[in-house]
């Protein structure tokens, strides 16, 4: 019996390391929740919308100094160049003037 009733104390301490373990777990992602949070609230009050409106939604407006990252990860259905040889896979990209290429 007193072998059982060890064996518990011992089961019963490790729990509850592990239980301290989660709980701060919890409390760091808790606090980088409130981070992220306060830097939303921080962009969305400096957005200032341009005058240009999203092609497809005239209602939506890209915002003025905002960053657009674009990963180019496949091509399909490319069809041949002109002159029969290899279709041209290169992405242009024309957003408020600016201009990029891959």
């Amino acid at each position: 019996m007193t072998e059982f009733i060890e064996q518990f104390y011992q089961e019963y301490a490790q729990l509850q390391e592990e239980i301290e373990e989660l709980e701060l777990r919890i409390k760091d992602q808790d606090q980088r929740s409130g981070q992220i949070e306060q830097r939303l609230v921080e962009m969305k009050r400096m957005e200032k919308p341009s005058k240009h409106t999203h092609p497809v939604f005239p209602e939506q407006y890209i915002m003025q100094g905002s960053i657009l990252s674009v990963h180019v990860i496949d091509a399909r259905e490319l069809r041949p160049s002109r002159s029969g040889g290899v279709a041209n896979a290169r992405v242009r990209l024309n957003i408020e003037g600016n201009r990029s290429n891959t």
